[in-house]
């Protein structure tokens, strides 16, 4: 887990997300900044996954009955919602962009995890999972 600064300059359009521990000589100033009272923190991350801000898709994962009951006590995401399938098997849907820290997030699953939508994010997996195994 990582610390992040939330926050956009005077002349940025969208936020930006800061490592903490990157962060090198940092300064106090005498200046401040008003809070943008229209920003929500907890609305601007539940479109994320993580840290990466992307446009966010619809994410379906199918997880398999060895895995359940941790499933159904594990928050992968603020917006997710749960179907406890008559098989045994669980499946997660939720909304938010970050594909490769979704994808680095699936790996810890392995075989009990299964993307079943959209299409985008299979193939950032599967480009993933052929980089490694060229390591191999």
């Amino acid at each position: 887990e990582y610390t992040y600064l939330v926050a956009k300059g005077d002349d940025d359009k969208v936020y930006k997300h800061f490592l903490l521990y990157k962060m090198q000589n940092v300064r106090v100033l005498d200046e401040y900044y008003e809070k943008d009272e229209e920003f929500n923190l907890k609305e601007h991350l539940s479109k994320a996954f993580g840290a990466f801000q992307e446009h966010p898709m619809k994410i379906k994962l199918l997880f398999s009955k060895k895995v359940r009951e941790v499933i159904e006590n594990y928050s992968i995401h603020p917006n997710q919602i749960l179907e406890l399938n008559p098989d045994g098997t669980t499946t997660v849907t939720f909304e938010a962009g970050g594909a490769y820290e979704i994808c680095w997030f699936l790996f810890r699953w392995g075989k009990d995890v299964k993307i079943l939508e959209p299409q985008s994010l299979k193939d950032t997996y599967k480009k993933l999972l052929t980089e490694v195994m060229e390591q191999v």
